[in-house]
């Protein structure tokens, strides 16, 4: 086997065990993944945060401070599948496989 074939063997593999049952394993929604919900949606909507920041380079949380990058990365899943379990989850899958 040459290498290319292995790689895509290992990101096949990858992909699949990261997307399977992704909406049921764990079986609900943690704390910090619906405070990203929410924030995102907020962004989504306002272009702010839930505390009135526009385009913020850190997103200010209730117990924390968030780094930007994964919440604006959520923008388009949450756009496409809504706050919900996949449209939270799979940003962190792509970045999982890469």
């Amino acid at each position: 086997m040459n290498r290319l074939t292995i790689l895509i063997s290992v990101l096949t593999l990858a992909a699949f065990l990261r997307l399977w049952k992704i909406d049921q394993v764990p079986f609900s929604l943690m704390a910090d993944e619906l405070d990203l919900g929410y924030q995102t949606y907020s962004f989504l909507k306002t272009g702010k945060d839930y505390f009135g920041n526009s385009f913020p380079i850190h997103f200010e949380s209730f117990p924390e401070w968030k780094t930007p990058l994964y919440i604006y990365s959520s923008v388009p899943t949450v756009a496409l599948f809504g706050i919900s379990t996949l449209g939270l989850r799979l940003p962190s899958v792509v970045f999982g496989i890469l």
